[in-house]
């Protein structure tokens, strides 16, 4: 089975679904993981970037899709309905 989970900004996948995820993997189960922007509002977006990537690693998960949305500024337009789909393919 594939698992494709997104998150608005790095770090909301693990904290959210973490532990579901591991229990996914475990089972054999491919997960990627989408984070729709940077998080640079919080912090420095080359360490969230970094640290995202640690926590892919860290669970096992198949591969870290970047959105490249700017964070806070995230909005629901056509192509931020375009990039879902070209992932969800």
């Amino acid at each position: 089975m594939n698992v494709l989970v997104f998150g608005a900004h790095p770090d909301d996948i693990e904290l959210g679904c973490g532990g579901t995820l591991l229990k996914h993997v475990k089972a054999g189960n491919k997960v990627y993981l989408c984070v729709m922007c940077q998080g640079h509002v919080a912090d420095d977006p080359e360490i969230r970037k970094k640290e995202a990537k640690e926590s892919t690693k860290r669970l096992g998960a198949t591969e870290l899709i970047w959105g490249g949305w700017q964070d806070t500024e995230f909005q629901v337009t056509k192509g931020t309905v375009k990039l879902i789909e070209e992932v969800v393919e």
